[in-house]
């Protein structure tokens, strides 16, 4: 084979995460999530989401069909992000921490969001789930929202969207 034989070489692999659990791990080698609390987390939480999320279609934009998700899973740490993927015309997405094994007050998950538009938009979601996540917005503005679960344009509202056993807060942004 000669090296203009091959033109496009798609990386294949499976997370290892998905594989062992049926979980996509925002830290597993294929996605690169570092929860030291400075790296900006964007493409590994994004890459991990779309596919918890069965997204396949352009960036951050559903499936011509309804998809069926899986779990996004945010291992102990503090995940800095400037975007967090979108959820939107999802069914039974889970967006998954971890408990805090000592039993204190926070899950020992954190997703620092650092973005000032809407952190996490899961408009017209059925079965959505934020469980054992310390989620924050440092500096959403005003007009924004750290959690969307609205009416989007394509379908109807969301539905049975469930938060468990997590710690949300949004620092607002100044001006």
């Amino acid at each position: 084979i000669t090296a203009s034989a091959i033109a496009v070489v798609r990386d294949l692999r499976a997370p290892a995460s998905k594989v062992l659990s049926g979980v996509y791990d925002i830290a597993d080698p294929l996605y690169g999530g570092i929860g030291d609390g400075v790296t900006d987390n964007c493409a590994a939480i994004t890459a991990a989401g779309r596919a918890a999320a069965g997204k396949t279609g352009s960036e951050n934009q559903p499936t011509t069909t309804l998809s069926v998700g899986g779990i996004l899973f945010i291992p102990k740490g503090q995940f800095s992000t400037s975007c967090l993927p979108n959820f939107d015309d999802t069914r039974g997405v889970r967006l998954e921490g971890l408990a805090t094994p000592t039993g204190g007050a926070f899950p020992a998950s954190r997703v620092a969001y650092t973005g000032t538009a809407t952190a996490l938009s899961a408009r017209s979601s059925a079965g959505f789930t934020i469980r054992n996540l310390y989620l924050t917005g440092v500096s959403i503005d005003a007009t924004h929202f750290l959690i969307d679960t609205s009416q989007s344009a394509a379908l109807s509202d969301s539905a049975l969207v469930t938060i468990q056993d997590s710690y949300l807060s949004v620092g607002l942004a100044s001006g």
